[in-house]
């Protein structure tokens, strides 16, 4: 089990403008929050390892930009780099691996074939926020799922794996336009 504090300075590109379409509010501020995990961890021998652990992270004023329209009789489009909202994310890891050639073999410690899995499942949400257009929006860059999975094989010192890798689709912007 872990509960930390966490904090985030405003840093350089935070405040960068890179784009003519670029604003930063002159009022923005450092991020804060917490993190919270609970995890379970156990091992069988040499041949079976795995690992699961929940956490809940909290953000205040998390930083991020939204798209704002400009004052009549223009109403340009512009990126305002600020404070967003409050942010929660809420998840599960897991990670598991085992080494199948102790079940063909179990007195052979000269080669090894692995099987590993890992993957990941978060909800993060925009809360506490009067601004409609995020209230409850997921955050972005922040995929729902990511899942890992390979096998290798190593005899001597000879080694080769094959790793496949799925992230699920996620939004880029604090709308989720």
């Amino acid at each position: 089990a872990n509960f930390s504090q966490n904090y985030r300075a405003i840093n350089f590109t935070d405040l960068r403008i890179d784009n003519p379409n670029g604003r930063v509010d002159p009022s923005i501020r450092d991020e804060r929050g917490y993190t919270a995990d609970l995890g379970l961890r156990t091992r069988r021998n040499t041949w079976w390892y795995a690992d699961v652990t929940a956490f809940y992270i909290g953000y205040y004023d998390r930083i991020g930009q939204l798209l704002r329209a400009d004052q009549p009789p223009l109403y340009n489009d512009y990126r305002l780099r600020t404070n967003i909202s409050d942010a929660r994310n809420i998840g599960i890891e897991a990670f598991a691996e085992a080494n199948l050639w102790h079940l063909i073999a179990p007195k052979d410690s000269l080669r090894r074939l692995s099987l590993f899995i890992n993957t990941s499942v978060i909800d993060a949400r925009y809360v506490n926020t009067d601004d409609a257009s995020i209230r409850n929006r997921k955050v972005e860059l922040v995929p729902p799922m990511t899942f890992r999975t390979g096998l290798s094989w190593a005899q001597g010192r000879f080694r080769s794996s094959f790793n496949w890798a799925f992230t699920a689709e996620h939004f880029t912007d604090a709308t989720n336009a």
